[in-house]
């Protein structure tokens, strides 16, 4: 306790800051001891929670039990930047994590699907705009010739697209919509490309979820031919035995640290609303056509490209 102390009160993040923090890292420390009777247990729970909090991300994501926009964006999308904020010799337990891992690489598929799609002249929107990472993460010169519509209910979604697209002059090419994605009146025939952001809970905004009514709305905001891209995370092997999870392409001590992280420390529970097979399905009921899916080498995350 008095090495995480240390640590937040040498930091220059605001001392009532400091403060909520301590009292929530002290009540979740009370908590590990009073819910285990296994010693050895509660120890690395103990460890854990200590190596998560050497980070101010990792301080968020125990205080929130998620992180915010800003900070999935720089874990999944501005590694480098966030390294450079940490301490040095900061244990970094966070960038170790399968679905951080997975989320990373799924990102590198998505942006190569959409390099693969550019040429000039395109509208392309996200639903949530998420920060625009994945369109924006691109460097080609067809970026300049775009049309970019994001569609959140956060202003700081839009807030960080901003900035992005202002560090490659492309801040004039931005539209901003402020609806919740389930009900934005979308312009009929207006896409090339809809990109609904990847993203998995506790790492980022939770994406919407998938229903009928809203892929029958990106069907029509599509241009003929137009491109869907979305994604899935996997069920894990822990809640569903016919998980698709490889797991001899994970870690296994990361994958621990991982549920210990998750289950014990954060309580989180996971809520898989649909499958892939599920969603594959809405989608050809929504009249969309030459459906593909992808996945990261351990197949946590599912990339699924669909076209009008």
């Amino acid at each position: 306790m008095e090495a995480v102390r240390k640590i937040v009160t040498s930091s220059t993040c605001p001392s009532e800051h400091a403060s909520m923090f301590l009292s929530q890292y002290e009540k979740t420390r009370t908590y590990l001891k009073q819910s285990f009777n296994d010693q050895a247990q509660i120890d690395e729970a103990l460890k854990i929670l200590e190596r998560t909090a050497q980070t101010a991300c990792g301080r968020f994501l125990i205080q929130h039990s998620e992180l915010d926009i800003y900070w999935s964006d720089l874990l999944l999308y501005n590694p480098s930047q966030l390294s450079s904020l940490a301490k040095e010799n900061a244990d970094e337990i966070l960038e170790t994590l399968p679905l951080v891992t997975a989320l990373r690489q799924h990102i590198d598929i998505r942006r190569q699907i959409l390099e693969d799609n550019l040429r000039n002249y395109l509208t392309i929107s996200t639903l949530p705009c998420n920060g625009m990472g994945d369109i924006l993460s691109i460097n080609d010169k067809t970026l300049h010739t775009l049309r970019l519509i994001g569609i959140d209910t956060n202003p700081v979604a839009f807030e960080i697209a901003f900035q992005k697209a202002e560090q490659k002059n492309l801040s004039h090419w931005l539209e901003f919509l402020q609806y919740d994605p389930h009900h934005v009146p979308l312009e009929k025939d207006a896409a090339h490309l809809v990109i609904m952001p990847g993203s998995a809970y506790p790492f980022g905004p939770v994406i919407p979820s998938i229903t009928q009514n809203l892929l029958t709305n990106v069907y029509q905001h599509l241009q003929e031919g137009g491109i869907f891209l979305t994604s899935l995370i996997t069920p894990s092997p822990t809640t569903d035995a016919a998980s698709l999870w490889d797991l001899k392409a994970i870690n296994p001590s990361t994958l621990h640290h991982q549920n210990v992280l998750f289950k014990d420390i954060l309580q989180i529970k996971e809520n898989h609303t649909l499958t892939v097979d599920q969603l594959t399905d809405q989608l050809a009921e929504s009249g969309f056509q030459n459906i593909e899916v992808g996945f990261d080498p351990a197949k946590i995350m599912a990339t699924v490209v669909a076209q009008k």
